[in-house]
């Protein structure tokens, strides 16, 4: 994945910054907090939220999609959810893989 055009040929969205977000599973809605640093493709930061903060893993940008990975501990063990998204202005929104807990959705607005 790289900075490369939308699918509408124009430049990718600056996705930099604090985003406030929030992410919807069959156990309810919870919000996060996620803070990006993009360069040449590749996204890093943070994921903050009520089970602590961990950084970003494999975090990628292509156009105006994001795709990253984050690691967290809880009641039920250690986990990996992946997340891909859409970034459209100051908002994005995309689907959460939760591994053996499910999908969820999430949305996000720049903070």
């Amino acid at each position: 994945m790289t900075d490369s055009l939308t699918a509408d040929g124009t430049p990718p969205p600056p996705v930099a910054g604090q985003w406030t977000v929030t992410m919807t599973t069959a156990r309810g809605t919870r919000e996060a907090t996620l803070a990006i640093e993009s360069s040449n493709g590749t996204i890093h930061g943070t994921w903050r939220s009520p089970m602590g903060t961990s950084p970003l893993i494999d975090g990628k940008q292509d156009g105006d999609r994001l795709r990253w990975s984050v690691r967290s501990s809880g009641p039920m063990g250690e986990m990996t959810m992946q997340f891909e998204a859409v970034v459209q202005g100051d908002a994005l929104a995309g689907e959460v893989i939760l591994g053996a807990m499910g999908n969820g959705t999430f949305t996000g607005h720049r903070a």
